[in-house]
Parts: C-alpha cells; structure tokens; sequence
C-alpha cells in the first residue's frame, strides 16, 4: 500500500515505477491513496483487506511513530491481526533527505522490499492483560525528583525515592538564590523536602545507589546498594553534638576549598533530613575497627634440605628443636619420613608459643617446598597457619644460623 500522504510523499520519489504490480512479484496485491490516515483512507482500507482478502499489510508512507496504531486499529476492524502490519517510512527516510529523483527511488524501492520481507516473517501476537504494580521508583532526589516524587504521590502511587547523598535536594539546596525571582534557595526546597519525608506515600532512601535494574514498567525490579550512616536515624534529633564531640576534620564536599567539616554530622547547615551521617574513611574507629589486629609477629625462617641418599631431613635453625637426623626411623610404618619430621618439628614450636599469637612463616626450597605446600593446611601455630610457602625474595635475605626467630611488628 502507498500513501501520497497529501502533499509530502512523491515529489521526489517516482511514483509511476513503484504503483505497478508487476514491479512487486512478493506482493498480492498493490494499491496508491491519497491519504491513508484519514477517515475515508481507513474505511477504505478496510474495505480493501476484505476485498483482497489479504492477511499481512505493508504500509509506506510516514513514520510509524505517528500512525503505526491508527493502522493496527484498521487491521484488528478487519478481523486480521494487528501485529500483521510493517509501516515503511519514505517520507522522513527518503523524501524529506532529498537527493536525485533516480536515487531517492531506488533507496524508497530498497526500504518497501525490506519492509515486505519482513512482513512474511511477522508471528501473530495476541493482546492480553498482564497484573502489574503501580509503585513508581525515583532516582534521585534533586529538585526534579523531589518535583516527581510528589507528584505521582498525590496521584496515589507509592513512591520510593532514592538518593546516593546523605541529604535530599542536589545542587539546588546548595543555592543562595533562585532565578528568576531570587528566593531564598533553601525557603523554596524546605517545605517540598519537608513534604516528601512526611508524605505516607512517599519512602526515602538516602545514600542509595541503584546496582541493576530488570524487568519492563509494571513488572520490575530495582537493585540498590544502601551505604551506612552509622547514626539511628529514628534516635538523632540533628542537635550536632556528635559533631562538635569529633576530633577529624575533612574537606567539606559541599563547599569546595572554602572549609572543612567534621567527619560526622549533617551534610551541611540545614540539609534535610535532619539526621548525621560517619564518614567511614574518615573516622578514626572505623579505620582502626577495620584494621586488621596487630600481633607480636615471630618470623621463622628456615631452609628445609632433603638429602635423597641419607634420607635425611635438615632443619637449618640452631634455636629450634633443630631435627638433625632421622634416618633410623625412615622404616615407620604409615608415614613418609618427611612429613613425620615435619610434624614433629611444628609440634615443638607449638609447645613454645603458646603464651602468644605467632605466626609462623616457613621458607623451603627442593623437595621441603611441596612438602610444606602439602602440610600447610593442617597445621596451625598458636591459630595463625603455616605460610606462605617459598624461597625469600631478595629483600628478605636468608636467615643464617642464630638468626631464625626475628620478633617483628605487623
């Protein structure tokens, strides 16, 4: 089907090549109106489907955004479905784009081919009702989501208002003035934040940030990360106590290079809601809290050697229960030699630490490395593990004899 779409289609495109049948051997039937859209356009079309007795309709004429539904409504008075339907858009995507008659044709000509092919693999679709949920999710509380919020709220809806900042309002609670009749900033966002934190329809959530979203409008699911204040927002009264009690201070991110505020507190003079927040990184506790706990650290270092032909297991280390030679019980039953020593060796240094936390580090090389490796879950000094597992690096030179129990600090 081709619309001249009153004066806009056809000018450039020639018609006389594109309205033959012949031309369109894909195609049952072909037919040119003036104006598809309008009342008699439709009754017509209508008419036409059930003359033609035609099932799947390729329409080129103007955009889809415009009448694809018209369209579809003619389609499903028809008795056909409505889903059956390709609208090819020549008059945006050629005639309007100008260029060469001889051109402009053969690209329109291209665009209804295309359109016909993909007609022939249109499926049937049925429309049917699907239960959704007409809560609404705002990201953002600034001056527009604040305005959104309220909004669908008075509309009935259930509205969850997230906000990645301690504090509602954005950039626009940070103004003096607001033009274009230079109110007070803060007199003009007061009572709608006040609203929305009051408003029974109306849930906010602040330093959330949005990690995935899925699903469709009415069928959806919103995933946000909800970062810690640190203060019970049902028990703060925002009398900055807390605040004037902190001893750090950092850069105020709301006014840039112009101060610094205390590492807890409101966000800044002001700011609703009234409740503190911690700056985690900044806080003192917290990064102690977070630290992992300092031990006195002995570091022993050795050299595990395995002599293959006396089967001997050599502890280089003077001030351990050293294992100098175990040879004569190579012939015990249900244990290799190495690991037996091994196990005898790590008994002892359990024996001497326990009034400690230790961590022991054992250094093998040769055949002690797979050993060690094997051995290194099982055994526990003073609950700290035996590892890790290797040859010192450069930095850490071996130890020599007399040297294996350096006390160190972590």
């Amino acid at each position: 089907m081709l619309c001249r779409c009153g004066p806009n289609l056809f000018n450039l495109i020639e018609l006389g090549p594109l309205e033959a049948r012949a031309h369109w051997p894909e195609a049952a039937a072909v037919a040119v109106q003036p104006i598809l859209c309008s009342a008699e356009g439709q009754a017509w079309l209508e008419r036409w489907l059930a003359e033609e007795r035609l099932d799947r309709l390729v329409i080129a004429a103007c955009s889809p955004r415009e009448h694809e539904l018209t369209f579809r409504a003619v389609m499903a008075r028809a008795g056909r479905n409505p889903y059956l339907l390709q609208l090819v858009n020549l008059r945006e995507q050629v005639e309007w784009v100008g260029g060469e008659p001889e051109a402009a044709t053969a690209r329109a000509e291209r665009l209804i081919r295309a359109g016909l092919a993909r007609v022939a693999r249109h499926q049937p679709r049925e429309r049917r009702e699907i239960d959704v949920v007409a809560d609404v999710v705002v990201v953002g509380g600034g001056a527009a989501g604040v305005a959104a919020a309220l909004s669908l709220a008075r509309k009935d809806r259930k509205v969850l208002l997230l906000e990645r900042s301690p504090a509602l309002g954005g950039l626009a609670a940070q103004l003096d003035e607001i033009f274009p009749d230079h109110v007070c900033a803060s007199c003009f966002m007061e009572p709608a934040l006040d609203e929305v934190l009051h408003h029974e329809r109306i849930e906010v959530l602040t330093q959330a940030t949005v990690t995935r979203v899925r699903g469709s409008a009415g069928a959806f699911e919103v995933t946000a990360a909800l970062a810690p204040r640190f203060v019970d927002s049902h028990k703060c009264i925002g009398c900055a106590q807390c605040s004037a009690a902190c001893p750090v201070e950092v850069a105020d991110p709301w006014a840039p290079g112009l101060g610094s505020r205390r590492a807890i507190g409101a966000a800044y003079v002001g700011a609703l809601p009234s409740v503190s927040a911690l700056d985690a990184a900044a806080c003192l506790h917290q990064r102690d809290a977070a630290r992992p706990q300092q031990h006195d650290v002995i570091r022993v270092q050795f050299v595990i050697t395995h002599d293959r032909r006396a089967n001997r297991l050599d502890v280089l280390d003077d001030t351990s229960h050293a294992i100098a030679d175990h040879a004569a019980a190579a012939d015990a039953a249900g244990e290799p030699l190495l690991e037996r020593e091994l196990d005898a060796f790590l008994a002892a240094l359990k024996q001497r630490m326990l009034t400690k936390d230790h961590a022991v580090i054992a250094v093998a090389e040769g055949a002690g490395q797979d050993l060690l490796a094997a051995n290194q879950e099982r055994h526990q000094v003073a609950g700290r593990a035996v590892g890790p597992v290797g040859v010192l690096d450069d930095q850490d030179h071996r130890p020599g004899l007399g040297q294996a129990f350096q006390q160190r600090q972590h």
